[in-house]
């Protein structure tokens, strides 16, 4: 409840309408394969590939990002419901926007859904940095640095 009561910025991440796409075609394909799978008499292949939908379904629920919030303290990342994942601001080293390759290929933690926005986010210490893609990435950039420079250190 802290982290809601001194929000300085909050920010959506950009659109992932070709991973959505991606996922709901791969989901199509699986359960159509199931459905063949159970009417040629393969029960067990056609609740492996419902099981295969339920992960995927699962795996993007929890892992693509709903919002970004920048407190006096931390950098709040929204994954799905009840996901929420506080980065202190005192182990951010620096943040910039990133290379467009970055969104596709990184050494680190990558939750950026588009390469149009990409922001990245140096960690101090041996902590992985990571990539995120937010709505407004240059007005992103400036809010953190902002709250990284009045954090209490």
């Amino acid at each position: 409840m802290q982290a809601q009561m001194d929000m300085r910025y909050e920010a959506r991440p950009t659109a992932c309408n070709a991973w959505r796409w991606i996922l709901t075609s791969i989901l199509i394909l699986e359960i159509g394969i199931g459905i063949v799978l159970l009417a040629v008499g393969e029960p067990a292949g056609a609740i492996t590939m419902f099981l295969v939908c339920v992960f995927l379904v699962a795996l993007f629920w929890f892992v693509i990002p709903r919002s970004y919030a920048i407190t006096s303290r931390d950098l709040v990342i929204r994954l799905g419901p009840p996901l929420r994942w506080h980065i202190p601001l005192t182990t951010v080293s620096g943040v910039s926007r990133g290379a467009t390759w970055k969104a596709f290929g990184y050494w680190g933690i990558r939750l950026a859904l588009s390469s149009r926005a990409v922001v990245e986010i140096q960690r101090t210490g041996r902590r992985l940095n990571l990539i995120i893609s937010p709505t407004e990435p240059d007005r992103f950039v400036e809010e953190l640095r902002a709250a990284i420079d009045q954090a209490p250190h």
